[in-house]
């Protein structure tokens, strides 16, 4: 958990902290991810992961959206998301997803596209530590950019 941002406390499958999103749904368009969370095998469901969904302002600091809990099948409520409106042939926002849980190491996906009214589900496998291990080691996987970022 960063040490900047207070931590959540922890509720069942609800939103334990949600700030304030500058999004208007009357003028900007929303779209949703759904999050679910495995055990590197994809065999179980990890329940009670912390799920941080954020994005980097101007400065380089974390901007937090969302902190949400996922329930005991490994379900995260659904996030919904502003997509900001520009100049571009196909509307997205890009944000963070950070995966924490308790005996598992980290997992940060970087760069999600968020469409507007699209769901896109992402399954995140968590890769358990080693017992007795105090690494901070983690995994980063950071989502390409394709061509069309690059003509819009």
């Amino acid at each position: 958990m960063n040490i900047n941002n207070p931590k959540p406390y922890k509720v069942k499958n609800k939103l334990s902290r949600k700030l304030e999103i500058p999004a208007n749904p009357q003028v900007d368009p929303v779209g949703y991810i759904s999050i679910v969370v495995y055990t590197a095998s994809g065999a179980l469901p990890v329940p009670d992961a912390v799920i941080t969904v954020y994005n980097i302002n101007e400065d380089g600091e974390e901007n937090v959206l969302y902190h949400l809990i996922t329930d005991r099948s490994g379900n995260s409520p659904l996030i919904t998301l502003p997509v900001i409106q520009g100049e571009r042939e196909y509307e997205f926002t890009t944000y963070n997803i950070r995966v924490q849980a308790v005996s598992y190491y980290t997992t940060n996906v970087l760069d999600v596209r968020v469409f507007p009214d699209v769901t896109t589900t992402y399954r995140i496998n968590l890769i358990p530590t080693a017992q007795g291990s105090n690494e901070e080691n983690g995994q980063t996987v950071v989502i390409p950019p394709i061509p069309l970022d690059i003509t819009n």
